[in-house]
């Protein structure tokens, strides 16, 4: 397996529980004492993670360092259409209004529906 490979498998994990945790990047940096900008690259899988770094990372994230590797040799690219569903709902986690929630509830339930078969006689 390659190193960027790895390096960009290791960098999703870390911004997935990132965002998991509602932290910013800026929090986040912070914590473990480096720019915004460099956790940002690392996350793209741009930069390689020194060991030490990684640990303060998994400290901060509150984790195993053993997490940034889970599932690793098991790799499978996910759908696009599943990313945009986490998106989704990680949209949906910020909306406080029950009233909001209902409405797009039914809203998407409406739009997954299958549509009703029209008797052909009833067309204009």
């Amino acid at each position: 397996m390659s190193e960027e490979r790895i390096n960009r498998f290791v960098g999703k994990r870390i911004l997935e529980r990132r965002k998991l945790l509602r932290l910013s990047q800026v929090a986040l940096a912070e914590a473990v004492g480096i720019y915004p900008q460099q956790l940002h690259k690392h996350e793209q899988g741009r930069n390689r993670l020194a060991a030490g770094l990684l640990y303060d990372l998994a400290r901060a994230l509150d984790l195993s360092p053993n997490y940034f590797f889970e599932g690793l040799e098991q790799e499978v690219r996910v759908p696009a259409h599943l990313q945009l569903l986490l998106v989704f709902a990680h949209s949906l986690g910020e909306i406080r209004s029950k009233e909001h929630l209902v409405v797009i509830n039914q809203l998407v339930r409406g739009l997954g529906a299958k549509p009703r078969r029209r008797n052909r006689r009833s067309l204009p």
